[in-house]
């Protein structure tokens, strides 16, 4: 899977997955889902506008605390979705945040080998097969 950057909403411009996200209870469907591909991350985690589109029931889902880049430890729910990333179907626990873009981490990342060509502006991620 070969993808650019996003110089829309990132400066400087980031590596940013468009993928399918879908609630596995009801079949909801999202396209399009923008997602930056952060290996400095370890959980994958999903917009909170996603979630709540998906119909998904974070009132009884599971609590935790995060803890960011800057050191401060947040709350944060667990979300279980399904997503497609090129050739890459997983059913899994996302954390949900209150932003515009979701994060592709590590659990997902290290699933492949993800190649970053800053210069061109380009990724690319592919599965051992």
């Amino acid at each position: 899977m070969k993808i650019g950057y996003d110089s829309d909403g990132f400066d400087p411009p980031a590596a940013v997955a468009r993928v399918i996200f879908s609630n596995p209870n009801t079949g909801q469907r999202l396209d399009d889902v923008r997602m930056l591909l952060d290996s400095g991350a370890e959980m994958s985690a999903l917009p909170l506008k996603v979630a709540t589109q998906l119909g998904s029931n974070m009132q009884d889902a599971p609590h935790l605390k995060i803890e960011g880049f800057d050191g401060v430890r947040r709350p944060a729910v667990i979300c279980r979705v399904h997503m497609k990333f090129g050739t890459m179907n997983v059913e899994g626990d996302f954390i949900v945040l209150d932003q515009e873009y979701g994060i592709l981490g590590r659990d997902i990342l290290n699933c492949g080998e993800l190649v970053l060509d800053g210069p061109a502006l380009k990724w690319q991620f592919s599965r051992p097969h």
